[in-house]
């Protein structure tokens, strides 16, 4: 609880859910017991600090008991390829649910297959990606796709177009960047095999995806226009398009999107200009990230593990806004209308306050056996969806101040 994003966890549980019973956990005394005293947490409600957890591969008592009393174990501790295995393996061995805000296909994979089938035969839901990766996305994808299918329209392409976004990142992302930038130059055989897999990000259902789900290389990294408010216009890549994408259509094989379901991300620019110096950056970066040198020079300028933008540039400053359009099956993103759009936005940074408040939600949902018992009875390594079904698009839904709408379907002029 001691990191950047942990630290706002407990602040969104302080605001929206005072009464709640939880505790903070870390590896560090003195900070857990500075955040117990900023927040005022209180014993008498069952805020209780445990002091002294040490995250490692070996068994740890301590955590061990503190899953023995919880229902559901939130963790923001990354990057989770270090420090994640243990938590969730105390999950399933203690039979309690368990959340994160990792945006690490890799390390998913491996917990699919270290631990996918234990979780499943103990009943407990282990639910990743449920910070800024990937729950926009998810979610988004999710209403559209429902929206359309109640319709009656086919589904074809899916498009979250990112339109605003204002806040900053944190040194825990930078530092998750690096070692999978790091892992992609230098891994072993096993570490790139995971980096690389397309295999699903779900322990249900098939082991592989279709090749014809991928969004290309353009729609990824290019420069493409895409079809908004009755016109083509530029957009550039997004940074999370390959994790956002790899989880919403592990959501659409298990739930059923449709056969043409296809998913990919943009942000949205005012020119040509501004879509080619986004490419241009995103490319560099990548150049220098995979060199020790490169990584290191970038990381001379960029937040530090625990660093990140002031109180100030998450809630007063921060904010994001997305779309997420719909095409029907058979028509083209850069030229037709898309016919379903989900919008969605929130008063807050996305990587450190929307990322808190999803995470938050999520746990408390997971919390509650009540709203268990109404979500999918499926267990296992899921994404969000798939793992909570409704009664956590619903709490989204009012997060989010989500709107869904029909637009108009019929073609459009060729570019």
């Amino acid at each position: 609880a001691t990191g950047h994003v942990g630290r706002h966890c407990v602040r969104y549980l302080e605001e929206r859910y005072p009464e709640l019973p939880y505790a903070i956990a870390g590896r560090n005394r003195a900070k857990l017991q500075a955040l117990a005293d900023e927040f005022k947490l209180k014993s008498s409600v069952g805020k209780l600090v445990v002091p002294d957890l040490t995250f490692s591969e070996r068994p740890n008592e301590p955590l061990a008991e503190i899953v023995a009393q919880s229902n559901v174990i939130l963790s923001t501790a990354g990057p989770y390829e270090l420090f994640g295995e243990s938590v969730v393996r105390a999950c399933v061995d203690g039979r309690a649910h368990y959340v994160d805000i990792t945006g690490e296909g890799h390390y998913v994979r491996r917990m699919i297959e270290k631990y996918g089938t234990a979780a499943e035969r103990a009943g407990v839901k282990i639910v990743p990606f449920c910070g800024f990766d990937s729950v926009p996305a998810d979610v988004g994808s999710y209403l559209a796709v429902r929206h359309a299918k109640e319709g009656g329209v086919e589904v074809g392409d899916v498009v979250s177009l990112y339109k605003d976004m204002k806040g900053g990142v944190n040194g825990g992302t930078i530092r998750t960047m690096f070692d999978i930038m790091e892992k992609l130059a230098n891994g072993t055989r096993e570490e790139k095999r995971l980096y690389r897999s397309d295999a699903p990000l779900s322990s249900l259902g098939s082991r592989t995806l279709p090749k014809t789900l991928r969004p290309t290389a353009r729609e990824t990294v290019g420069l493409m226009k895409l079809w908004v408010d009755g016109a083509p216009r530029w957009t550039g890549p997004f940074i999370m398009t390959p994790v956002n994408s790899a989880v919403t259509r592990s959501s659409a094989a298990v739930l059923g999107y449709g056969a043409r379901f296809r998913y990919c991300e943009r942000y949205k620019v005012p020119n040509v200009f501004a879509a080619a110096m986004m490419v241009a950056t995103f490319t560099g970066l990548f150049l220098l990230g995979r060199f020790s040198l490169g990584r290191a020079f970038l990381g001379k300028f960029l937040p530090k593990p625990g660093e990140g933008p002031s109180d100030d540039n998450v809630y007063k400053n921060g904010y994001f806004a997305a779309d997420t359009l719909l095409w029907a099956s058979g028509k083209t993103i850069t030229s037709d209308a898309p016919v379903v759009k989900v919008s969605m936005s929130m008063p807050r940074d996305a990587s450190n306050g929307v990322t808190a408040a999803c995470a938050c939600e999520a746990a408390v949902g997971l919390a509650s056996p009540d709203e268990v018992a109404r979500m999918p009875q499926t267990f296992g390594v899921m994404p969000p969806v798939v793992a909570m079904g409704e009664p956590y698009v619903n709490r989204i839904e009012k997060l989010f101040n989500v709107s869904v709408s029909t637009q108009a379907a019929e073609p459009q002029s060729r570019l």
